[in-house]
């Protein structure tokens, strides 16, 4: 009896420790780490860089997880949704937030290399980073011609041979990741000075593992064998923030955070994820005293990114996607075993069904939905047609009523500014967005049909991004920013042609109210100084990107409950979104083909000048009490006001014949 309490008393102690602390047991439990370099070596003989696939390759399957990790691949070696597409991944799918695009055939304009230095932030490592389409090591390549793989733009703009023996190659990080604190500030110092092979280790300066000297790498935390133990764990909110967008995790930090490219999902949506309340934040919302409701109800309640967006084949969480799953089968039991399960845990993370994700379709609505947790029925009685509400909305639409973040509205790269950048505007804001004192107004996405893994269509919150951009009218492709800033930028400032089209008071600047194409004669002054430049029939191009809003979800008390927000007048259904002050040379956009989501209703410009989306339920086949028309509905009900009317005054007037007929008998 002693000898089993002896020997159970440490484990039920280190289960009651995980329960109070899964993380930091987490980080505990992990066994020491061998820091290799490319070559196997201990990186504290070698003073080499370390190697995140040689380090912790001796546990884990690395070649697999890389191969099963659309974070590393991004799409390469996918169809593209548009004809001058070459994938649907944010390295070669054409994408106005960023605009780079790397070049796989045709023309060299942009490489591999050039993309790792200026986008490579939001970028894991490994894939196309380490190795070509063919899976030939890029220290191994070599071309004459000018290609995505082994040149890269040089000072000049010219191409030039990229030395990768020299930079070596960013590998899949599993640092940045996996460690509570990674040193994401020298990794991007270390990606936009070219030197890949250094960014792995670069994540690890913060944790006094490592540090940079003039003849190499030195370890000043690590066993002479090469052993040092790090706090690895699984990837918390702050690690998935670091390239998807604004996660806070301290229910009292005032947060402020400005519009960035590298926090894409709040840019882009306007979605905080943090558990704190709106007015306790730095955020200068609008009526902020009256919002007693935290940025993300589920941040609140402790959830993590990975409680939702897991591997697919975690065995704790895993839920087989639509597609492959039979349909009888509501829940299968089998589970992978854990030895199995760390050897080789898929990277391939379970996700929903959204418009801006094109890459890796297959994925789609492998995550378990709202309705997987929470039992819709028993929390809207008081709903009225609940079913027919459930049926054709998606939970995000009443729940995720509005965004509170600084939210891109429309990027314009028909003229550029000073510093080379697109003019960019914002919704509910109305001065400098990067000012924590400026006003930040909420904004009510649009409700947009979109077909889910079943195929039935609800109403889903987007917002709309859209952009103007140039295109070559020979191929239809985009005008790649190395020709942009060759025709309108000099060294010191606006090429003479962007004065001329601009500069409309004669005071040889731009203001802000100049920022813009609003006639077709500064049209033609652009297109014929990008014709100086080599651009084949320069047109400009329009196009609507939705983003779903799946973040920043509201309790039951703060979600809409009012009939009249969509059954009346002034329905969130049918007003119109706005989407830019003006469109750029006249031009209309139009919606990208690969979203998935359908845009029932009407571009136009509105009475004020603006470019507007107006939604049509009918158009989407809904039919919405208190708001649509049906014409034959109407017709019957006009039809019918006239028979009343007919038969009342066919009544009253054989009373009056009859009356007056009846006067005459009794006069005679």
């Amino acid at each position: 009896m002693n000898r089993l309490l002896l020997h159970s008393t440490p484990v039920a102690l280190a289960l009651i420790l995980s329960t109070l602390a899964p993380t930091a047991m987490a980080g505990a439990l992990h066994p020491e780490v061998q820091l290799l370099d490319v070559g196997g070596q201990p990186v504290t003989r070698s003073g080499q860089a370390v190697s995140p696939m040689r380090s912790c390759g001796g546990c884990h399957d690395t070649k697999w997880i890389e191969a099963h990790s659309p974070h590393s691949s991004l799409g390469l070696g996918e169809p593209g949704g548009r004809e001058y597409d070459a994938g649907p991944g944010s390295i070669n799918r054409f994408d106005p937030l960023t605009y780079d695009r790397v070049s796989f055939d045709g023309e060299f304009t942009f490489g591999i290399a050039d993309w790792l230095k200026r986008h490579g932030a939001r970028h894991v490592g490994g894939g196309f980073a380490t190795h070509d389409a063919d899976g030939t090591p890029l220290t191994d390549l070599e071309s004459a011609k000018a290609g995505a793989f082994t040149h890269a733009l040089g000072d000049d703009g010219e191409a030039v041979v990229w030395d990768w023996q020299a930079s070596g190659t960013a590998e899949m990080n599993c640092f940045l990741c996996h460690l509570p604190t990674p040193d994401d500030q020298a990794r991007r110092l270390a990606l936009a000075e070219g030197r890949f092979g250094d960014v792995a280790t670069a994540t690890l300066q913060g944790a006094g593992v490592a540090e940079q000297t003039a003849s190499g790498w030195n370890y000043p935390g690590v066993a002479p064998d090469g052993t040092v133990r790090l706090p690895i764990e699984s990837p918390s909110p702050q690690n998935c923030g670091i390239c998807h967008g604004t996660t806070v995790t301290a229910p009292g930090d005032p947060f402020f955070f400005a519009p960035s490219a590298d926090r894409r999902a709040t840019l882009t949506t306007g979605s905080i994820f943090a558990p704190g309340r709106i007015p306790r934040s730095g955020m200068n919302v609008a009526s902020r005293d009256s919002l007693a409701r935290p940025w993300d109800v589920h941040a609140e309640r402790l959830l993590e990114c990975t409680d939702c967006h897991s591997s697919v084949n975690n065995p704790a969480h895993f839920a087989e996607s639509s597609e492959t799953r039979p349909q009888h089968l509501r829940y299968d039991a089998r589970r992978m075993d854990i030895g199995e399960y760390l050897l080789q845990p898929s990277h391939e993370f379970a996700r929903g069904r959204s418009a801006q994700t094109t890459a890796r379709r297959d994925l789609d609505d492998s995550m378990r939905r709202c309705e997987s947790c929470h039992q819709a029925e028993a929390a809207h009685d008081w709903l009225p047609y609940r079913d027919r509400h459930l049926m054709g909305l998606q939970c995000e639409a009443c729940h995720v009523p509005e965004q509170f973040g600084t939210t891109l509205a429309n990027i314009d790269w028909t003229i550029l500014d000073r510093d080379g950048e697109p003019i960019r505007r914002y919704r509910g804001t109305t001065g400098d967005p990067d000012d924590p004192r400026t006003l930040v107004e909420a904004y009510r996405p649009v409700l947009l049909p979109r077909a889910d893994a079943s195929g039935q269509t609800r109403l889903t919150p987007h917002n709309l991004v859209t952009s103007w951009f140039w295109v070559d009218g020979s191929t239809g492709a985009p005008v790649s920013r190395k020709r942009l800033e060759h025709a309108f930028l000099t060294g010191d400032g606006f090429h003479s042609s962007m004065l001329k089209a601009l500069d409309a008071t004669g005071d040889g600047k731009v203001s802000a109210s100049e920022q813009g194409l609003y006639n077709p004669h500064q049209v033609n002054v652009l297109a014929a100084r990008l014709e100086e430049v080599g651009v084949s029939d320069p047109q400009i191009r329009g196009e609507i990107q939705p983003f779903g809003t799946h973040h920043g979800v509201a309790t039951g008390r703060w979600a809409t409950r009012d009939c009249r927000s969509c059954h009346g007048e002034g329905s969130r259904t049918t007003e119109e979104f706005w989407l830019a002050d003006f469109a750029p040379g006249g031009v209309m956009p139009e919606p990208v083909g690969d979203s998935g989501v359908e845009f029932a209703g009407e571009l136009k410009i509105s009475e004020c000048g603006h470019v507007v989306y107006q939604p049509d339920p009918k158009l989407a086949g809904l039919y919405l009490f208190g708001t649509s028309r049906a014409a034959w509905a109407d017709s019957i009900g006009r039809l019918t006001v006239l028979l009343v009317l007919a038969g009342v005054f066919l009544h009253a007037g054989l009373r009056l014949i009859l009356a007056q007929a009846s006067r005459r008998e009794e006069r005679s």
